[in-house]
């Protein structure tokens, strides 16, 4: 039974949207980067925002032993987080191996946590639309500078993200955004914004974005 979240940072989640993108994309010709034109582009293919979603699993395993794992511990901790936040119950602990220490428990949303259920459209890309739940909007804020090379052929564009509508269900995946952002350990006077950094290549018909 799934019980651990796939990690990604800042930059992952960015560059499945750029990934995606680039082989569409259209370059600008001009040889000179400006921050209107790396705003324009990275613009583009972020289509931002958009929602950073988890998938809620039905049924996680607890071992009921003295010594757990980090992430046995932290699974756990996330969850009595969100049933005392309101946002799921656990259905009692069934022992999933006769003489195991190895407990399943099912996981429901509750209505408070049904209001963060992600939008259809993301949902089915996720395969699973009654348990993909949002986790916070990610939203591209502002370039902050520019360091193009010599040849005026690659440059690192240093950006901000905007996080908003952080929900608890960010503790399912302690390594993204939006738990970086809940537990207050974002950037700027609201401790919302992220700093990142793209890469620009300039091609034969302009500047594209992309992977680092």
């Amino acid at each position: 039974m799934p019980s651990r979240f796939e990690k990604r940072t800042v930059i992952g989640y960015l560059l499945m949207v750029i990934v995606a993108a680039c082989d569409g994309s259209q370059g600008s010709s001009s040889k000179d980067l400006t921050r209107a034109l790396a705003k324009q582009k990275i613009g583009e293919l972020l289509k931002s925002p958009f929602e950073v979603t988890v998938a809620l699993p039905p049924v996680v395993e607890i071992a009921h032993t003295a010594v757990k794992t980090w992430p046995q511990q932290q699974l756990e901790a996330s969850l009595n987080r969100l049933v005392s936040d309101g946002l799921i119950t656990l259905g009692e602990p069934k022992r999933a191996v006769a003489g195991m220490p190895v407990y399943t428990l099912r996981v429901a949303l509750t209505e408070k946590g049904k209001q963060f259920l992600a939008s259809k459209e993301v949902a089915g890309q996720a395969g699973d639309k009654q348990r993909v739940v949002v986790m916070c909007v990610m939203d591209f804020h502002e370039i902050t500078g520019i360091q193009q090379n010599a040849q005026k052929t690659e440059a690192d564009v240093h950006l901000t993200i905007k996080v908003s509508k952080v929900s608890g269900f960010a503790v399912l995946n302690p390594d993204s955004p939006c738990a970086v952002v809940l537990n207050g350990k974002g950037e700027g006077p609201e401790k919302n914004l992220l700093s990142q950094v793209m890469k620009m290549v300039l091609f034969d018909d302009g500047w594209r974005v992309v992977p680092r």
